[in-house]
């Protein structure tokens, strides 16, 4: 799912390392500019800090891992993340994008608000799962390259949000209303939210 995005960042001139201590697979990739270090020699729990700590911007899945490029403030792009109640929202540079949640109850996908009202994560989490027969589904490679590039133009300061993508933004946000606080750059994903207005 990341072959995209890492073959995007390649393009851009960028060295891309793959981090993590238990993975699956590798990533079909040939390029001196992408290193495997989850599956080398080299991997230790120093270097996982540090290279966390220092890189220019890092992509992480719903994992403890994200905490150390946080502490260091380092921006985080945060995909496949399932609970809303567990959105980062504290980190000053964040892009996210969610997983979606269909029902087959309903054959549909749950919008926003029903995600946040089903408590997912809570103690009665598999029951709500089951109770509404809901599939959960991955983001796909094509959400994870257009949150990456987003937090890319952020940084190199070439993004511009439009009116519409400001207003609906905000209709997410209310969501959470009123305990909707969050940093100054804490988002969710420009162009997941705009093919994914349906769910709002």
């Amino acid at each position: 799912d990341y072959e995209e995005t890492v073959n995007f960042l390649i393009d851009k001139g960028f060295f891309v390392i793959r981090l993590g201590s238990e993975v699956e697979g590798c990533l079909n990739i040939d390029s001196k500019k992408y290193f495997d270090y989850s599956l080398s020699e080299y991997q230790s729990d120093f270097l996982d800090i540090y290279l966390s700590s220092h890189c220019y911007f890092f992509i992480s899945s719903d994992s403890g891992i994200s905490a150390i490029p946080e502490m260091f403030r380092v921006p985080v792009v945060y995909i496949n993340k399932t609970l809303l109640k567990e959105i980062h929202r504290w980190n000053s540079k964040s892009l996210f994008i969610l997983k979606k949640f269909y029902s087959k109850k309903y054959d549909r996908f749950l919008n926003f608000e029903e995600i946040w009202k089903l408590k997912i994560g809570d103690l009665d989490h598999n029951h709500n799962i089951d109770a509404n027969q809901i599939i959960i589904q991955d983001n796909s490679p094509k959400e994870i390259k257009e949150v990456s590039e987003e937090m890319l133009y952020f940084l190199e300061k070439n993004l511009k949000y439009s009116k519409q993508d400001e207003l609906i933004q905000n209709k997410f946000w209310q969501i959470f209303a009123p305990n909707n606080l969050r940093s100054n750059f804490c988002r969710i994903g420009r162009d997941y939210l705009n093919k994914n207005k349906s769910l709002l």
